[in-house]
Formats: structure tokens, sequence, C-alpha cells
């Protein structure tokens, strides 16, 4: 690529950057640390012992924050055998579930 060819090119660049910048949606600040799970729907599952919430990244993109999760609960799900089955048990159906956000969604 020739040097005149790069300064065509950044403003390009530029642009693309700060669309993106604004485009793409941010994830919410969680003090939760989230790691990968080995589930079919969920990527990614993050605890907050303070506030007692789970916060759920789904395959599709969507941020959950899943509040009043005991701790117990917490470790249950992490220690399961089947993620998903334990997932629907302990959480799913028992908790407030709430939509905080968008992150871009996984293609496996």
């Amino acid at each position: 690529m020739t040097a005149t060819h790069k300064k065509k090119l950044n403003p390009f660049v530029r642009l693309i950057s700060v669309i993106a910048e604004y485009a793409v949606p941010k994830r919410p600040e969680s003090e939760a640390e989230c790691r990968y799970v080995p589930s079919n729907c969920i990527v990614t599952l993050g605890y907050d012992a303070c506030q007692r919430a789970l916060q759920v990244e789904y395959f599709n993109g969507l941020l959950y924050r899943i509040s009043d999760v005991s701790p117990q609960d917490h470790e249950t799900l992490n220690s399961a055998d089947n993620f998903d089955q334990a997932y629907q048990q302990l959480i799913a159906k028992g908790h407030k579930m709430t939509k905080v956000g968008m992150a871009l969604p996984v293609y496996r």
C-alpha cells in the first residue's frame, strides 16, 4: 500500500471507528467479574456478592441482571454437572430478571 493510499484511507478508518463507538452498545459497568460458562444459551456469568446479583450474557447478546441470588445458589450453579439445568431450577424460575443492555451476539 502506498503512502498516498494510506492518507486517503485514514479518514475513512477514523470515520468507521467513530461510528462503531456510538453504534455498538456498551456493556453496563458492573462489579461482577464475568467468566465463560459451559452452557447452550449463556456466554458469560458474573456474580456481585455485595449486591447479591448475577449478570448474565446470552448468546443473542442480551445482558440481564438477576437480583437476590444467594451465595449458596451461585456456588451450587458453578459446581453443577449440568449448568443449563441448574440455571433453570435455581435462577430462571424464581428470580427477577432485568434487562440491562446488549453486547454483540456470539456466534458459535
